[in-house]
């Protein structure tokens, strides 16, 4: 059975985090959410919930992929965090799949990881300004998934 990785952190986009893990759980994927330095977390409406640990005690070879949902998050705290970096890198080196949304592959566009490659996020190409493709279904490139909106990903 597959298992994989969801980091959230205070200032997630609800839908694109709870709802993606719904979704998956109900799929019977293994979801584990960790966070990045307090698992009480707050999503960007409100909702109070507890990942399951931290981003630093996993064990990332025992994931088959990683999933990092949009929302302040990624800008107000995922961007300046060299972990979640290296936790994409991990990933991506170990050429297992790494689904982003909406600005989450921002983080996934500064590392590098889309040079030359066309992708689906406007608001990802006005921070790393590379083409990019506009369209409603998500764009797969190189075990990277990448998707407007929470829907276009589940």
């Amino acid at each position: 059975m597959a298992k994989g990785l969801i980091i959230l952190n205070s200032g997630f986009e609800d839908v694109e985090g709870l709802a993606t893990i719904d979704v998956l759980r109900r799929a019977k994927i293994e979801m584990d959410i960790v966070a990045l330095h307090d698992i009480n977390i707050v999503s960007q409406s409100g909702i109070k919930l507890q990942a399951e640990g931290l981003i630093s005690e996993v064990k990332l070879d025992s994931y088959d992929f990683l999933v990092i949902p949009g929302g302040g998050a990624v800008f107000k705290f995922l961007h300046k965090e060299k972990k979640v970096s290296e936790v994409i890198m991990k990933f991506a080196e170990a050429n297992k799949l790494v689904a982003t949304i909406c600005a989450a592959p921002s983080l996934v566009g500064k590392l590098g990881l889309f040079k030359g490659k066309k992708y689906r996020s406007p608001k990802t190409r006005l921070l790393i300004k590379i083409p990019f493709t506009i369209g409603l279904n998500p764009y797969i490139r190189s075990r990277t998934v990448m998707a407007e909106s929470a829907g276009l990903l589940c």
